[in-house]
C-alpha cells in the first residue's frame, strides 16, 4: 500500500501529468470577463424573470381550475400549493429586479438588492419551505390512499386538511422566525454617487 501512495505522490509532483479541463474556469481561462458578464445578465436579468412569469401564469391557471372544480380534500392541498408557488415566483422575481435596475441606476439597484436580501429572501424562503411541506403532506395523503384506500376519505376530511395546512403555515413561520431578526436595513450615503442607499 505504501508503494501505491509513493507512486501517486510522484505523479502529483510531475505537473505535466495534470489535465486541464476546458470547462473549468481558471485564471488563464479562454472565457473573457465580458462573456461571463453577458451570460450572468442573460440568466439573472432575462431567464429568471421569464421562468417566474411562466410560474405565476401557470399557478393562476391552477388556482382557477381548482376553484372551478370545488375544494375537496386533495384539491385544498393543491390549491394551497399553487398559491404558495405563485407567491414564491413573485417574491423571486422582485428579488432579482436589481439586475434590471442596475443597468439604469446603480444606487437604486443597491437599495433594491438590500431590500431583496432583507425582506424578499425571507418571504421566498418561507414559500419554499411551505412548498416542501405541502409536497410532503400530499405524498403522505397519496401513500395513505394506496395503503388504505377505504379509510382515506375518513382520515383526510376537508376540515382536517384545513387544520393540517393552517398548522403547516404556522409551523413554517415559527421555524423561520429567527431569520426575520438576522438582517436589518441601514441607510448610508454612497460616496461614488452621492446618493442615500440602503445597505
Amino acid at each position: 500500500m505504501s508503494t501505491a501512495l509513493g507512486n501517486s505522490s510522484k505523479l502529483l509532483e510531475n505537473k505535466s501529468d495534470v489535465i486541464d479541463y476546458p470547462l473549468m474556469i481558471s485564471s488563464s481561462s479562454s472565457i473573457s470577463d465580458e462573456v461571463l458578464t453577458v451570460l450572468d445578465t442573460v440568466f439573472n436579468c432575462v431567464l429568471i424573470h421569464c421562468l417566474c412569469l411562466f410560474g405565476i401564469v401557470g399557478n393562476i391557471i391552477n388556482v382557477t381550475v381548482l376553484s372551478y372544480q370545488g375544494l375537496k380534500e386533495s384539491n385544498i392541498m393543491l390549491f394551497s400549493l399553487s398559491i404558495i408557488d405563485m407567491l414564491g415566483s413573485l417574491f423571486r422575481q422582485v428579488r432579482r429586479l436589481k439586475c434590471i435596475v442596475a443597468t439604469l441606476d446603480i444606487p437604486s439597484s443597491i437599495t433594491i438588492d438590500t431590500f431583496g436580501s432583507v425582506v424578499f429572501i425571507l418571504m421566498d424562503n418561507w414559500c419554499l419551505a411551505l412548498s416542501f411541506f405541502h409536497i410532503t403532506a400530499i405524498a403522505v395523503e397519496r401513500c395513505w390512499a394506496v395503503c388504505a384506500p377505504f379509510s382515506v376519505s375518513s382520515v383526510f376530511t376537508p376540515r382536517r386538511v384545513k387544520i393540517l395546512l393552517a398548522s403547516l403555515y404556522v409551523y413554517t413561520a415559527v421555524i423561520l422566525s429567527p431569520l426575520f431578526y438576522r438582517l436589518t436595513l441601514v441607510w448610508d450615503t454612497d460616496s461614488s454617487s452621492n446618493a442615500t442607499v440602503a445597505r
